[in-house]
């Protein structure tokens, strides 16, 4: 049978082993709360990341829409130029008519 102190040798050792497993438990458990605070750290800048894309993606719809706003407007101001255009035209030839009448008019004796 093993004599006492071979027994407190065997039990130094196990307490010897047991601290080292204490000490590695608690770099362990340090390690694990780094990564705790990394990941909400992490967790906190995606938040802030998608609420910029948010703003972003309304900034892009709004410029769409004045996109949208201002094609219809030139297409409204084309349909109106050509318009006037033809309007123009008419009043060319009725102006036109109307020089060869007033040609015609001078040409007969009074």
């Amino acid at each position: 049978m093993a004599s006492n102190d071979e027994i407190l040798e065997i039990l130094k050792g196990m307490q010897n082993s047991i601290l080292g497993l204490k000490d590695d438990v608690n770099s362990l458990k340090d390690d694990v709360n780094s990564l705790k605070d990394d990941v909400k750290s992490i967790k906190t800048q995606q938040q802030e990341d998608h609420l910029i894309l948010k703003a972003l993606e309304h900034s892009a719809e709004v410029n769409k829409a004045e996109h949208d706003k201002m094609s219809n407007d030139l297409a409204h101001i084309h349909g109106d130029i050509n318009h006037i255009n033809e309007t123009n035209k008419s009043l060319l030839e009725m102006y036109g008519e109307h020089e060869a009448e007033i040609r015609s008019f001078r040409r007969r004796p009074v």
